[in-house]
């Protein structure tokens, strides 16, 4: 499983506030790219349902990939 919030490139300031409807749209577009992969398990958006303040998935149970003792699995 990857975590989409390792994912984030660009920093967020305490006082700039996240929008979730944006981040809903950028988690659509990396189950898009990144969904089919084998061992990669990227959480459904619900878009239907998020709002500027309030982000709504899937919950996927899984493991950290700071958790993953064999970095084969990691590295592919």
């Amino acid at each position: 499983m990857i975590e989409l919030n390792a994912t984030v490139t660009r920093p967020c300031s305490k006082i700039q506030e996240m929008d979730y409807q944006a981040e809903a749209r950028n988690g659509i577009r990396f189950r898009k790219l990144f969904g089919t992969l084998p061992d990669v398990l990227v959480p459904e958006m619900y878009s239907e349902l998020t709002s500027h303040r309030v982000l709504v998935m899937e919950w996927v149970e899984g493991q950290r990939l700071s958790e993953v003792n064999d970095l084969r699995l990691v590295e592919g």
